[in-house]
């Protein structure tokens, strides 16, 4: 009954050997390390894709991980009931803006010389069957120096060279020394002093999810993970490279796992981080007197009297305008983190004459397509104000001018669209291609209006063609008052020449009709 609880608490608590922190990746530690009094542990469960025939169809591991002094990783890793080893990591070099984190470190520290999550042994045939052959390096006391650099939203990358469990053969000899050895050397022993490099990545999807990837002399591995707060878990498919191994008998294995991290060194208020700004003249070096004004931040603009400021600031990202007078800004976004020192050098470019005319013009081209545009010469406002973006991009003027162009020709495209089309509905042939035509002159490319003018030219010419192919017809004698009514739509229209024609018509058959004679004066005048 013991005895069966005992196994039970063990496969409730199982977890993944290399993932063995919350820092580290699939298969390849990070050089990052648990705080002082972190405690991790965690669980897994690994099965083998090709389950039938696999000699290690699943495995199980546990892990237990401590970090000291903020500088030292502990980990003891139970890879099956009777399979134990021993992890070490020392941080000797803390992340800096423009330096990566690096550590040293030992894995499985243990009595059996070959060992990984399948189990441990005294010959290369023992643990999962990829890595039986004869040429392998010990697994036990596999020493590694490894470099892990943070870019935040960009992700978290690492390098590193190990020797034991980090180096493989066959295509893994790419990756580590053994490529400049003959297998007759390596078989003679030269193989337990090959070192190889190993890599992987930890980029950010979505909040709290990560796409993690990593690669050794021996495995190729890709995953997903999630953290929140205090608790991570993780699927991935590790040794992904049996893909292209030929043999149907080796598989790529599917890991699903999850930790979790108590701090036993007690709440601990997070150090403040140092931050310092150089400020000089582009082309001279010389120090400036600026004005740091960090956007979005309740923090007051801060005068940095000789270029040069050194203090104390919360961890976080921030983003801060620098400014000197004669001089062009620059913006910076940045990350302050704890405990560590963050620089920025900023090299700032006197303004010149030529900016200045520039400015100037631009401003007066806007002033000038704001008139065009207050008299409806959207076309012309538009062209000017692209001349005075070109001159001055970032202007806010100029851009706040230009989207009122923009929304006006958007108003105006719309409105002779609707006019076409309800022309196009009376059978105003004329009225509508000019509408068309004016909106062309907005959107050059618009496909519609183009089509809609070619469709009724064709049909205008077959109108034409039929009224030479009829017989003259004595015409009936026409009503007046229903000749003005469409002389008086198509002067409304804007169709002037029609109205005119119509107007003349109503004063051939009642030369004293007052108001047709009135239209008809108006109507040339604006021919």
């Amino acid at each position: 009954m013991k005895r069966g609880l005992f196994v039970l608490v063990i496969l409730v608590f199982i977890s993944i050997y290399p993932f063995a922190n919350k820092n580290g990746l699939l298969d390849i530690p990070t050089a990052q390390i648990q705080k002082n009094g972190e405690f991790s542990f965690g669980t897994d469960f690994s099965l083998s894709s090709a389950l039938s025939s696999d000699d290690v169809p699943f495995t199980y591991n546990l892990f237990f991980s401590y970090g000291l002094f903020d500088l030292v990783d502990i980990s003891l890793n139970m890879l099956t009931y009777k399979d134990y080893t021993l992890d070490i990591q020392y941080n000797f070099l803390k992340a800096k803006e423009n330096l990566p984190s690096i550590s040293v470190g030992i894995r499985n520290i243990t009595y059996k010389k070959y060992i990984d999550e399948g189990g441990g042994g005294s010959d290369p045939t023992t643990g999962l069957t990829d890595n039986h052959y004869q040429l392998r390096s010990q697994d036990w006391f596999s020493l590694y120096l490894v470099a892990t650099k943070d870019f935040n939203k960009f992700g978290k990358y690492t390098l590193g060279i190990g020797r034991g469990e980090f180096v493989g053969y066959a295509r893994g000899k790419y990756l580590s020394t053994a490529i400049l050895l003959d297998e007759q050397t390596l078989s003679g022993g030269a193989n337990e002093y090959m070192f190889s490099f190993f890599g992987g990545a930890e980029i950010p999807i979505v909040y709290g999810l990560s796409f993690l990837g990593d690669v050794t002399g021996r495995n190729v591995n890709l995953g997903l993970k999630y953290n929140l707060k205090d608790f991570n878990i993780l699927c991935g498919l590790t040794h992904a490279e049996l893909f292209t191994s030929g043999d149907p008998n080796l598989k790529p294995r599917i890991e699903i796992n999850a930790n979790y991290t108590i701090n036993f060194g007690g709440s601990q208020k997070e150090s403040m981080g140092t931050l310092i700004v150089n400020v000089v003249d582009g082309s001279t070096d010389k120090l400036l007197d600026a004005t740091l004004t960090f956007e979005g931040m309740n923090i007051k603009p801060i005068s940095l009297t000789g270029g040069y400021k050194k203090f104390k600031m919360k961890p976080g990202k921030y983003t801060l305008k620098i400014e000197a007078k004669g001089y062009k800004w620059q913006k910076r976004i940045f990350t302050v983190s704890s405990g560590i020192t963050t620089e920025l050098n900023v090299k700032l470019n006197k303004k010149d004459d030529t900016e200045k005319i520039n400015h100037d013009k631009a401003i007066k081209l806007a002033k000038d397509a704001k008139t065009l545009l207050n008299k409806g010469d959207i076309v012309g406002a538009i062209s000017k104000l692209n001349e005075a973006i070109k001159l001055a991009p970032d202007d806010p003027t100029v851009l706040a001018y230009m989207q009122e162009a923009n929304n006006k020709k958007q108003q105006m495209i719309k409105t002779y669209r609707e006019n076409a089309l309800a022309y196009e509905q009376k059978g105003w042939t004329k009225s509508a291609i000019a509408e068309w035509n004016n909106l062309l002159l907005l959107d050059p490319k618009n496909s519609e209006a183009k089509n809609h003018i070619d469709e009724l030219k064709r049909e205008q010419k077959k109108e034409e063609q039929k009224k030479v192919e009829k017989p003259k017809e004595t015409k009936p004698a026409q009503d007046p008052n229903k000749l003005y009514k469409e002389g008086y739509a198509a002067y409304l229209a804007g169709d002037y020449k029609t109205a005119v024609a119509k107007f003349e018509a109503v004063l051939k058959i009642d030369p004293n009709h007052k108001k047709a004679a009135k239209y008809l004066e108006k109507a040339k005048k604006r021919l």
